[in-house]
């Protein structure tokens, strides 16, 4: 192979080096970018099986019950026993319904906020949990004190199992497929790497090829 052959052949091959090298980076990107959406499913599944939910306690015909605390129950069928007396507020002591037709007739509309939101079970338990609202009840003056969930015996946190097969079952489903991608990608990685060390040894070739070449000119001219 001439001098001319040989250097045009060591571009090439740097050329397809440097294309290697960086189809490599672009997968090893990819790769990360599936670690974390492992993470973020992991993180996901851990939330999905250690939710809670709130219950209260009711005294019913056939005995004590356990219920899913939401807004109806302290409007609803609930409301003249176990939350006899108690309402839903706010941090400013505002009573909070979420449809002005739940405010009592004769009562000042300005006393109340209205969050139709409540009626969605997550949302209402999130702001009961993270002090946006508050269950508060009368006190002997008719005086509305909010109460703390730890101090409302009726009122208990459990975790909630109801969700835990579908969490599973999900959670089996994205992992599966982020580690069937990730063969795939880490497959094409050895591709591209075993390549890569190919190119890398013809490389250390042809330079030897060309320095010989150069070497022969050189004596060749000197002589």
């Amino acid at each position: 192979m001439g001098l001319s052959a040989s250097e045009a052949r060591f571009l090439s091959l740097t050329g397809k080096k440097s294309d290697l090298e960086f189809e490599a980076q672009q997968i090893s990107n990819r790769r990360e970018r599936l670690a974390s959406g492992t993470n973020e499913v992991q993180a996901a599944y851990s939330k999905s099986i250690n939710n809670t939910v709130l219950k209260f306690k009711v005294i019913t015909e056939e005995g004590m019950k356990s219920n899913v605390l939401t807004y109806s129950s302290i409007m609803g069928k609930y409301a003249d026993s176990a939350f006899s007396n108690m309402y839903l507020t706010d941090a400013l002591g505002r009573k909070v319904v979420a449809d002005k037709k739940d405010i009592p007739d004769g009562e000042n509309e300005k006393e109340y906020i209205v969050d139709p939101h409540l009626l969605e079970g997550a949302y209402f338990e999130d702001t009961l949990k993270e002090g946006v609202y508050f269950i508060s009840k009368k006190d002997t003056e008719g005086k509305l004190v909010p109460q703390s969930l730890a101090t409302l015996p009726l009122i208990t946190e459990e975790y909630d199992e109801s969700d835990d097969a579908q969490a599973e079952a999900k959670y089996n489903q994205e992992m599966d497929k982020l580690q069937r991608d990730d063969k795939k990608l880490e497959l094409e990685l050895n591709r591209i790497e075993s390549n890569h060390k190919a190119i890398e040894t013809e490389l250390q070739s042809v330079q030897k090829i060309i320095e010989k070449n150069i070497e022969t000119s050189f004596k060749t001219f000197s002589g």
